[in-house]
């Protein structure tokens, strides 16, 4: 994980990045493929920049899923899966920041 002001500075190029792709991917296109692979450049992100947290059971099977999701958003687009990849998403950041609760027993 990068400490300091070039961590710092590569989040705000990541920033940037992210909100050109999202302009010219979402800007009179349909949703679908173009949502998909926005996704996709999120989940590596957070992957990359995720840490020892990810690197645990249920990180691995929550960036799993995602890729399910982003696959079911490709090949069929919906309300559904819309909201289940934005659900997986906050629950792959919460993950990502502050680990998996060990409260929780199968």
């Amino acid at each position: 994980m990068l400490r300091g002001r070039w961590g710092v500075g590569l989040i705000g190029l990541l920033t940037v990045v992210c909100l050109v792709l999202a302009d010219w991917l979402f800007y009179k296109q349909t949703v679908g493929w173009t949502f998909g692979a926005y996704i996709a450049l999120l989940v590596v992100i957070l992957t990359w920049r995720g840490g020892r947290h990810l690197l645990t059971v249920p990180g691995v099977l929550l960036v799993l899923g995602m890729l399910g999701l982003v696959g079911a958003l490709v090949d069929h687009p919906g309300v559904v899966p819309v909201v289940l990849t934005v659900i997986g998403l906050i629950t792959l950041s919460m993950t990502a920041r502050s680990g998996w609760t060990k409260h929780l027993r199968a």
